[in-house]
């Protein structure tokens, strides 16, 4: 819970430890924290030691930033994170998801990036600082339970979306349209289209997919996931893929005036597989 104001509407002097104002400090030395919470990330956390580089740079890097941004304002609000300031966390939530990364790793990382804060922000902490200590300890295990409630609803939400009715509905809605067969309650609220064109894919594997390693099935999967979110621009609501790492089956949805301009729609699913290539970082053919 966070600390109750003066009863007298006074305003309260920040937290602070070792002559530091703590949500200064934070900031001021985040990137140097950033850095040693990705070095503790790969001594302790075994996984984290196979993901590709590409997602250490980025993807990790970038949610280690995001978390200390947001519990320096915490420290300065006094108060848990909430609402909009936790979106981002919930969107490397749902990432991991994807991925397949094991929940109980995705947790761990998170658990070492604090640990690592709350050595960072006791550090030369006095006894007449005892008080600003042990609010800010309060505040940092209020965070990671709102931190932790956060992850597991979006980690959890994604997994069973990913395993539930509406994706194996959509593949069978695009097996029976392969089929010559018209879609029945398979097709749910999925508008049909006038036509569709035809992908057959095929597609090679990323450099990071190299070895049989977890480091090489989650680089598989996050090609799977932007080759597939490359191909659903074409019409997000309605485009129906049934791939693998290895390519697969798209259905490409067209209306009536686009099935009758052949020439354009093939230079646009030119163009779209193109640049489905050069997200995914592999070969679409």
């Amino acid at each position: 819970m966070p600390t109750p104001p003066p009863a007298d509407g006074a305003v309260r002097p920040p937290l602070t430890i070792g002559g530091d104002v703590l949500a200064e400090r934070l900031l001021r030395e985040r990137a140097a924290l950033v850095e040693e919470v990705k070095a503790r990330l790969l001594e302790e956390v075994p996984y984290y030691r196979m993901l590709p580089r590409e997602q250490l740079a980025g993807d990790i890097t970038e949610v280690v930033r995001h978390n200390l941004v947001l519990f320096a304002d915490v420290l300065r609000r006094r108060r848990p994170p909430e609402g909009s300031r936790l979106r981002e966390l919930a969107a490397s939530a749902v990432q991991r998801a994807e991925e397949g990364v094991p929940v109980e790793h995705v947790f761990s990382a998170y658990h070492v990036g604090m640990r690592v804060v709350w050595r960072r922000v006791t550090a030369g902490a006095g006894p007449e600082e005892l008080p600003d200590l042990v609010e800010a300890t309060v505040l940092l295990l209020d965070h990671l339970r709102v931190l932790t409630e956060t992850v597991v609803g979006a980690y959890v939400h994604e997994r069973l979306q990913m395993s539930g009715q509406e994706q194996a509905g959509r593949r069978s809605v695009l097996a029976a349209l392969l089929e010559g067969r018209t879609p029945g309650a398979e097709a749910g609220g999925l508008r049909l289209a006038e036509a569709y064109v035809v992908l057959a894919l095929a597609v090679s594997a990323h450099p990071d997919e190299r070895g049989e390693d977890a480091g090489a099935r989650i680089a598989a999967r996050r090609k799977l996931r932007r080759l597939t979110g490359a191909l659903q621009e074409w019409a997000p609501e309605h485009t129906l893929v049934a791939l693998d790492t290895g390519g697969g089956t798209v259905l490409l949805p067209l209306d009536g005036t686009e099935a009758a301009d052949a020439g354009g729609t093939a230079r646009r699913v030119d163009a779209l597989v193109a640049r489905a290539a050069l997200r995914a970082g592999a070969d679409v053919r």
